[in-house]
């Protein structure tokens, strides 16, 4: 058994593709991630540093004719992704055209009457972009670059402030310093959601932002 520590970017779908497991809960329920489990409560939203135990693969036997040669094709791990997508007033951009493209797929379609694009993509992947027209001639569109998996949990400063970003409150580079921009953009979110009106990043602020932002 081997330790992996997580880098910028990764999560248990792209390790079990890495390591060749068809399933990621296979990682994430292993009793020796017990405590990686307890304190992430998603398998997808880990840590930079994070600790992940890599157990050794069990062989898998599968009967077969003698004398006879046999192909086995293995499939890439898939997962979801799921954006909300909405104005910079925070109203949902519903049935708008849009095209994701992640590694070498291109997904085209029009968004959920919530604003909710929702796909199944190589767990490998790490990076795409997502445009969303705002009307049906396309000739006005707003583009956003992707990083996948890279969302850190919601009590870290770098997952508090991707989320802010991705919610529309700018809090600049996603660097873990909570300087200005981040505390601005903190003041602004509680205002919003009926919290005191401070730049204090407290727990309760944390858990009201993972609620908004969905997890």
């Amino acid at each position: 058994m081997k330790t992996h520590k997580i880098k910028k970017g990764e999560c248990l779908s792209s390790l079990a593709e890495q390591y060749g497991f068809h399933d990621p809960d296979i990682l994430y329920s292993h009793a020796d991630n017990a405590g990686l489990k307890a304190k992430r409560d998603n398998l997808n939203v880990l840590c930079k540093d994070d600790k992940v135990k890599i157990p050794d693969k069990e062989k898998k036997e599968v009967a077969g004719a003698d004398a006879k040669r046999h192909k086995f094709k293995a499939k890439g791990i898939r997962t979801h992704i799921r954006f909300l997508v909405e104005d910079f007033e925070g109203n949902a951009l519903a049935t708008k055209k849009y095209k994701l493209e992640v590694g070498d797929e291109v997904f085209e379609g029009s968004t959920a009457g919530d604003g909710l694009i929702e796909h199944v993509v190589l767990a490998k992947e790490s990076v795409g972009k997502l445009q969303v027209w705002l009307n049906d001639k396309k000739t006005s569109s707003i583009f956003w670059p992707l990083d996948i998996g890279d969302l850190e949990p919601y009590d870290k400063n770098r997952g508090v402030q991707a989320r802010l970003n991705n919610l529309g409150y700018s809090c600049g580079t996603v660097d873990g310093i909570i300087g200005p921009n981040s505390k601005a953009a903190i003041k602004a979110f509680k205002i919003n959601n009926g919290r005191s009106a401070n730049d204090v990043l407290s727990g309760a602020t944390k858990r009201k932002l993972k609620t908004v932002y969905g997890f």
